[in-house]
């Protein structure tokens, strides 16, 4: 019998059937080939987002990305007892990432129950003059009030603003209004009182936009140690957050820490 001299061809990129002569040696390296490949394209690798899932709530991996589920939104991040749904109120994914959709998903969390944040603003959860007067502790404490983006209690008498304005930018004593004139309030009244607090050094909120210390540039973001630390460089819509595979790769928790180094469908993935 005459053996044909005619070579098999593998497409090995393509992953396709592939078709070749009725050759014996040829099988079982065929076979194993197109089973190998299969398997490369179907299956994500081992581990691919635990760092995604422990960092964002990003567990299942999908086409290349790390993305967010209803599950993943309500389940405890690992080493941590909070859901994001518990806390924050972000109880849904939206294009791969945890959000609040509703004021009933702010209304469930402990920030609306410690701060006041229970009205949804742009997938946030945030405070309002309305939620303010609902909450518990400001009904508690007379002159309680929205103020300077907060639910905001008032000082009284020998207290002083020393902490809220380390912290917070928060350096100014305002009057809490005649029907309280021995109450006052902490709150950033120029960029300068924003500017020396911990806010500005670790989160970029460096510009008192309404009333509130806020990130009003992409400098704010990139000259915090959240951009170091977290990636947090760019802002987009009032926050600070990775922008860039440059954000990604040079940060320490999530790239360092994770591995997560590029960015990849509006944060860092593997």
């Amino acid at each position: 019998m005459q053996q044909s001299d005619e070579t098999p061809q593998l497409v090995l990129a393509e992953c396709q059937p592939h078709v070749w002569p009725a050759r014996r040696l040829a099988w079982p390296l065929l076979l194993v080939t197109t089973l190998s490949c299969a398997t490369a394209a179907d299956s994500p690798p081992v581990d691919h987002c635990k760092g995604s899932c422990q960092m964002y709530s990003r567990c299942t991996y999908d086409n290349g990305v790390c993305k967010a589920t209803e599950a993943s939104c309500h389940q405890a991040r690992e080493g941590n007892s909070n859901s994001d749904c518990w806390f924050w109120g972000l109880c849904h994914p939206v294009d791969g990432a945890c959000r609040a959709t509703s004021d009933a998903d702010c209304q469930q969390s402990d920030f609306c129950a410690a701060g006041g944040r229970c009205q949804l603003d742009g997938g946030h959860c945030v405070a309002t003059e309305a939620t303010c007067a609902k909450l518990a502790r400001c009904q508690a404490f007379p002159g309680c009030a929205f103020y300077a983006g907060i639910c905001n209690t008032p000082k009284g008498p020998g207290e002083d603003c020393a902490f809220d304005c380390k912290y917070f930018g928060m350096c100014s004593v305002m009057p809490a209004g005649a029907s309280n004139p021995q109450l006052f309030y902490c709150a950033p009244t120029s960029d300068a009182d924003c500017q020396q607090s911990t806010g500005c050094a670790s989160f970029g909120r460096c510009h008192l936009v309404a009333g509130d210390c806020q990130p009003l540039t992409d400098a704010d973001c990139a000259t915090s140690s959240g951009c170091e630390y977290d990636a947090n460089c760019r802002l987009k819509n009032g926050r600070c957050v990775p922008g860039t595979n440059e954000d990604c790769a040079q940060s320490n928790w999530p790239c360092k820490q994770h591995g997560l180094c590029r960015f990849v469908d509006g944060a860092c993935q593997k």
